[in-house]
């Protein structure tokens, strides 16, 4: 059995897993949020918290290329971690010496 055949069937495990193969390109599938949205949506509404994870994040992603799947969008990477934290100290550092 394939995901494609177990969302037909409402399989919810399923209707996720295909919805993000579609969102993804993954498993010989073209990239398409057309696709994909209808399916993630389907999961969330039935209650799968990775599909209405993967749903939330979906529709508000800025279109940088996130890659989405199995609990969320990937992670920064630790060096984009640190500079943003960096960035975030800096700025709150400024703002306390124009308060003085």
């Amino acid at each position: 059995a394939t995901f494609d055949e177990g969302a037909r069937l409402g399989d919810t495990a399923c209707q996720y897993l295909l919805g993000v193969a579609h969102l993804n390109g993954e498993g010989g599938l073209q990239k398409s949020k057309a696709k994909a949205l209808p399916l993630l949506r389907i999961a969330a509404e039935k209650g799968l918290a990775d599909g209405m994870h993967c749903l939330a994040i979906t529709l508000f992603e800025d279109d940088r290329g996130g890659r989405v799947g199995n609990g969320g969008v990937k992670a920064r990477s630790k060096e984009e971690e640190d500079e943003k934290d960096r960035v975030e100290i800096v700025q709150r550092e400024a703002a306390a010496l124009e308060a003085v």
